[in-house]
């Protein structure tokens, strides 16, 4: 990525249109059940294609591996943290917890997706793009849980939106922040914090979407899981460079 380009900061903007979509349909009526398993199971597919095409192969991991193993393991480490601190994240049960850890916990997640797109970036437009979508389809989900929370406390409306919104300006805030982090970084750092990136894609992508997706008894989720890493494999051959 040319660090010059700010492009990326605007797709830390697809999560919090996603959120605030969800926060509508929330107060409306809860989409539940299959359809969303479908949805998180094709969004895992998608993810995990987009690291096997496009972040994996831009580390030297033959010539590199401690320093690279080592930045994945923090990523996982900083997710199994925050998973600690709200074990319902990405997940559309409707469990209670202490307000004040569940939503620290979500205002954390949404500030690390940002800083996670614009390090996605850093291998490739595409994949920044992937990561985007990826992670707008978890949050949509997260967006549903935060909603459905708050209404079960029986918190006004205008309450409830402000709130979501003000909490959907993590976004861009951690992707303007990461962006400028990383004006100031050395160029031979860049691929450990791509690595750092996949470790934290590879934990939303297995331990929220996938494992939440793939619950219920029934093929389509797993079918769904396919047509999404197999759309990406595609797209990469015929229009990806």
């Amino acid at each position: 990525m040319n660090i010059a380009n700010i492009t990326p900061i605007f797709y830390t903007l697809l999560p919090v249109t996603a959120i605030l979509l969800a926060l509508i349909l929330g107060l409306l009526c809860k989409p539940k059940g299959l359809m969303l398993n479908l949805i998180q199971a094709f969004s895992a597919g998608i993810l995990l294609a987009g690291i096997a095409v496009d972040l994996l192969p831009q580390l030297n991991f033959l010539h590199y591996s401690f320093s690279l193993s080592i930045a994945m393991l923090l990523g996982l480490i900083l997710m199994l943290g925050l998973t600690k601190l709200n074990p319902i994240c990405c997940a559309n049960e409707n469990k209670t917890s202490p307000l004040l850890p569940f939503v620290t916990a979500f205002a954390l997640e949404f500030f690390i997706n940002g800083v996670v797109i614009i390090l996605a970036a850093l291998a490739s437009q595409f994949i920044a793009i992937i990561t985007a979508l990826s992670l707008s389809i978890c949050c949509f989900v997260c967006g549903l849980t935060i909603t459905t929370r708050f209404l079960s406390l029986h918190f006004a409306t205008e309450k409830i939106i402000l709130f979501i919104f003000l909490m959907t300006l993590l976004f861009p805030i951690g992707g303007i922040l990461a962006y400028l982090f990383l004006l100031q970084l050395p160029s031979i750092w860049i691929n450990d914090m791509i690595a750092f990136s996949i470790g934290i894609l590879l934990y939303i992508t297995t331990a929220d979407l996938l494992i939440s997706g793939l619950k219920p008894q029934s093929h389509w989720p797993k079918v769904m899981f396919y047509l999404g890493f197999l759309i990406i494999l595609w797209i990469k051959a015929n229009l990806g460079n």
